[in-house]
């Protein structure tokens, strides 16, 4: 497994919840060489006071991050409000749409949907909510640029030593 060294445990949650989807399935799931997106998926985040950068070989890092923020600004914002909030992002995010817009218990019909339910019944929606709320009044928009600036110059930069 590879490993990405950033700043803080904002930029973990927005490469893990994110920026990795952008790179293989989203913004640029066609951009060249093909495989670029292999290397970045078998990457983990980590935080480590002393490294910035990464140890790997990569066939293509020069992602404009910036460009996500007008789109899922509000989006990449909540993952970093529930990473503050809970380990189980995966599982909280079902309370919000797409663009990262409370919503509450999906209402949604089938086994699937069923089973995310059953999962859920051990929080307060309206209580994760308010928390949420909370923590997006502490982390602005700004705050999301400097954190993908960062994360755009870490996946950039090479350890060498």
């Amino acid at each position: 497994m590879n490993i990405l060294y950033v700043k803080n445990e904002n930029q973990v949650a927005l490469f893990e919840n994110e920026i990795k989807g952008q790179i293989s399935d989203g913004m640029w799931e066609n951009a060249s060489p093909a495989n670029h997106w292999k290397v970045w998926c078998n990457t983990t985040a980590k935080v480590e006071s002393n490294l910035f950068g990464r140890r790997f070989r990569i066939s293509k890092c020069n992602y404009n991050l910036q460009t996500l923020v007008d789109l899922l600004g509000k989006r990449m914002r909540l993952y970093v409000a529930l990473s503050h909030i809970t380990s189980n992002i995966e599982l909280l995010e079902y309370l919000y749409d797409f663009v990262g817009e409370f919503r509450g218990i999906p209402p949604y019909q089938g086994e699937y949907w069923d089973k995310i339910r059953s999962q859920l019944a051990g929080y307060n929606p309206e209580n994760i909510n308010r928390l949420v709320i909370s923590e997006l009044a502490q982390y602005s928009t700004k705050n999301l640029r400097v954190d993908l600036k960062q994360l755009s110059d870490a996946m950039k930069t090479v350890i060498t030593s």
